[in-house]
């Protein structure tokens, strides 16, 4: 196999994107004012992407804290990915995680139109074939491989492919934004999490470029996602 060239890594930030937007109740409302701590902290050739990013969200509502979720089901489907394959119920909740972390992306106008359908995630997850891997990270990344390979998203779900290239990449950077959210360390609010993903989709959005390049390997991908987590 060819050996691929390493993705280069976010330099270790003063603190958290997190907590240099702790004043912010969610990112659809943020102004240039209180984004710059946040876009400060970041290297010059991700700051601007991460700018538009975060201005392109809408306020498509709090979709994420209305959804029938709670800090406990985002917990579990944390812990689905830190300690392996969870029993089937878990799995379920991990389902529907991810299908309202999608829903929110779409709707805060996250550049993708495409549907997913629960069930036939919640029954994809149950296979257990998805979760391979010795850390979290590495199960992420093949959570990712595994769901946009398969039918569970598209127009609409259950299709056998996806048609063009821009949906492919609306799947895999909306399915790496959502792994990159359940691996960073949990918020406190239901509102906290929200403000997670959205930071998190901002954040794989600015590192495209990167992001794009790690897809190819499911190693790379793994320490991409775990690098961006850590600044969350």
């Amino acid at each position: 196999m060819r050996e691929q060239p390493p993705i280069p890594r976010l330099t270790a930030l003063q603190l958290p994107l997190r907590d240099a937007l702790r004043g912010v109740a969610t990112l659809a409302e943020v102004t240039e004012e209180l984004l710059e701590p946040a876009a400060a902290l970041l290297p010059g050739t991700v700051r601007d992407g991460f700018r538009s990013a975060v201005h392109a969200i809408e306020g498509a509502g709090k979709r994420l804290m209305t959804a029938p979720i709670t800090l406990d089901s985002v917990r579990a489907s944390s812990r689905v990915l830190s300690q392996g394959a969870g029993d089937r119920d878990a799995l379920a909740t991990m389902a529907v995680v991810i299908a309202y972390a999608w829903e929110h992306l779409r709707d805060a106008g996250h550049e993708h139109h495409l549907m997913i359908s629960e069930t036939m995630l919640a029954g994809h997850l149950a296979s257990g074939s998805s979760l391979a891997g010795s850390t979290a990270p590495e199960r992420a990344a093949s959570l990712v491989a595994d769901i946009a390979g398969s039918a569970v998203i598209g127009r609409p779900p259950g299709m056998p492919a996806v048609g063009s290239d821009a949906d492919r990449a609306a799947i895999d950077t909306g399915l790496v934004s959502i792994m990159v959210w359940l691996l960073a360390m949990r918020a406190e609010t239901m509102e906290e999490e929200e403000k997670l993903l959205d930071l998190a989709s901002a954040l794989v959005t600015a590192m495209g470029e990167e992001t794009r390049a790690a897809l190819v390997d499911r190693a790379l991908l793994a320490g991409h996602m775990e690098s961006l987590a850590a600044h969350l």
